[in-house]
C-alpha cells in the first residue's frame, strides 16, 4: 500500500508564488507526493522534500472548451444547488451567476485533465488525500478527483478564499458544496476558523487549526543603532497598503531613518513615485522588487532591522510577520485577520486598529524610537519566543501531515 498526496496549487512551484509552500512540504509525510499546479511556466523549482515527487502542470484549455464546458454546467445539479446557496444569501443577480458557471466550467476542464495525468499513477489499493492547498478551484478539484477516484479531498483556506467580503460581489462560489464535500478544512488562524463558523453552522468537526510556519531566523539578536531601520514584507497590492506606511514615514520628525521594502507588485511603480514624492530628502527608502524567498531571508540575515511595519487592511494571517518574528524583529501591524495572534499589543510589537491615523503610528514608531535598550531587547526577545510557541515550521507542518486523513481509492474507476 502507498500513500500518496495530490497536492493542487496555483502555480508552484513554478514561479515566484506560494513561497511558503517550499517551507511546508520539507515535512511531507507519504511515499510519494504529486504536485498539481494549475499554471505553470517555464521550469519548476527544485524542492527539498524527504519524499519522491512529481509535478504535472495542468494545461490551459481554450476558451471554446471553456465555452462548451460551461454550457455542459447547465444541465448538473451542482449549478441548481450553488444557484439556491446565492438565493439564500441574496447575492442572486448575474454576474454572481456567471461567476459560478465559470468556476464550475474551469473545475470541470482541470478535473478531466487531472483525471488523465492520475489514472497511470495512483492504483487501487493506494491511501490518497488530495490536498487544495486555496481554498478556490484547488478545493473544488480536490473534491472531484476524490468522487472519481475514492480517497479523501481536504483543504487549507488563508485569507482572500476565504473571507467573502474580499472578493468583488462578496461571492466564493460553491462554498456550500465544498464544505459539505471535503472531509477536513484547515484554517490557518483561529479568526478563519470562527469567521466558517458563523457562516456555517454545519460544519461539524470538519474544521480544524493547522498555522502555517517558517523555518528558525539565522540572527536575532538587534540593536538600536543611530539609523533606525524599517522593514516591510508584502507583494504590492491595494490591500497592503504601502502608500499608507509611506504616508506615516513622511511625517516622522526623526531623520534617522531608513526604510526598506522586501517585495514588487502591481501597484509597485506607484509606489515608487510616492516615495520619491514623499520621501525624498527626509529619509533613506528602498524598494526592492519582487525577490524570491530565500532573498528575503538573506536580507533578514544580513541586515539587522529594528522594526516590522504592516499595515494591511485584510489578511489571514501573515506568513511575513512570522518571518520576522522568527528574526526577533519587533512588530508594528494592523490588527486585521489573524494578526493579533502573532502580535500581543505590547508584548512583542505593537496593533493599531484598520482605520488608523497616520499619527497614531508615528507616536507608535516615535515610543520604539525612545524605548531604552532594556525595553527594547524585551520586546525584542519576546517577538522571537513568540514565533517558536506558535509559528515554527517543523512543529506546525509535522504535526499537519501527521494528522492529514487518507482512505484507499475505489476498487475500479
Amino acid at each position: 500500500m502507498r500513500k500518496i498526496i495530490v497536492l493542487i496549487t496555483s502555480a508552484f512551484p513554478y514561479e515566484k508564488g506560494e513561497a511558503f509552500l517550499e517551507e511546508e512540504v520539507k515535512f511531507v509525510n507519504c511515499d510519494i507526493l504529486i504536485i498539481l499546479p494549475l499554471a505553470g511556466k517555464g521550469s519548476p523549482r527544485e524542492l527539498k522534500t524527504p519524499v519522491s515527487y512529481e509535478v504535472y502542470s495542468l494545461p490551459l484549455h481554450s476558451r471554446w472548451a471553456w465555452f462548451c464546458s460551461l454550457l455542459c454546467q447547465l444541465f448538473y445539479g451542482k449549478l441548481f444547488q450553488e444557484l439556491r446557496s446565492l438565493h439564500q444569501a441574496g447575492k442572486l443577480f448575474p454576474t454572481a451567476i456567471m461567476k459560478s458557471l465559470s468556476f464550475l466550467s474551469h473545475g470541470g476542464l482541470y478535473k478531466k485533465e487531472a483525471v488523465k495525468i492520475l489514472s497511470s499513477i495512483v492504483k487501487p489499493g493506494d491511501s490518497v488525500c488530495f490536498y487544495g492547498y486555496w481554498f478556490l478551484l484547488q478545493a473544488y478539484i480536490a473534491v472531484e478527483l476524490k468522487r472519481y477516484f475514492g480517497g479523501t479531498a481536504v483543504s487549507r483556506c488563508h485569507g482572500g478564499d476565504l473571507y467573502e467580503e474580499r472578493n468583488k460581489l462578496g461571492v466564493l462560489p460553491m462554498r456550500r458544496y465544498l464544505i459539505e464535500q471535503l472531509d477536513a478544512i484547515y484554517t490557518i488562524s483561529e479568526h478563519g476558523k470562527k469567521y466558517l463558523e458563523s457562516r456555517y453552522q454545519y460544519l461539524g468537526k470538519k474544521i480544524t487549526i493547522n498555522r502555517l510556519g517558517t523555518e528558525a531566523g539565522a540572527h536575532t539578536a538587534h540593536s538600536k543603532r543611530p539609523t533606525f531601520s524599517i522593514v516591510s514584507c508584502s507583494w504590492i497590492s491595494e490591500v497592503k497598503r504601502v502608500d499608507r506606511i509611506i504616508s506615516v514615514l513622511s511625517r516622522l520628525p526623526n531623520k534617522n531613518i531608513q526604510w526598506t521594502h522586501l517585495g514588487g507588485g502591481i501597484l509597485e511603480n506607484e509606489m515608487i513615485k510616492a516615495a520619491q514624492r514623499q520621501l525624498e530628502g527626509k529619509i533613506d527608502w528602498n524598494i526592492t522588487g519582487v525577490i524570491s524567498h530565500e532573498e528575503i531571508m538573506k536580507q533578514y540575515a544580513d541586515n539587522d532591522y529594528n522594526l516590522f511595519i504592516n499595515l494591511s487592511s485584510s489578511e489571514g494571517i501573515p506568513v511575513s510577520i512570522m518571518e520576522a518574528c522568527s528574526y526577533g524583529i519587533p512588530i508594528l501591524a494592523t490588527n486585521v485577520g489573524g494578526s493579533s495572534e502573532i502580535v500581543d499589543d505590547g508584548y512583542n510589537g505593537f496593533l493599531v486598529e484598520k482605520d488608523f491615523s497616520d499619527e497614531n503610528v508615528v507616536s507608535i514608531i516615535e515610543r520604539v524610537l525612545q524605548m531604552n535598550d532594556n525595553d527594547y531587547d524585551c520586546i525584542c526577545r519576546n517577538s522571537l519566543l513568540r514565533w517558536q510557541e506558535k509559528f515554527s515550521a517543523q512543529n506546525n507542518y509535522s504535526k499537519f501531515y501527521a494528522n492529514l486523513p487518507f482512505c484507499f481509492l475505489k476498487d475500479e474507476v
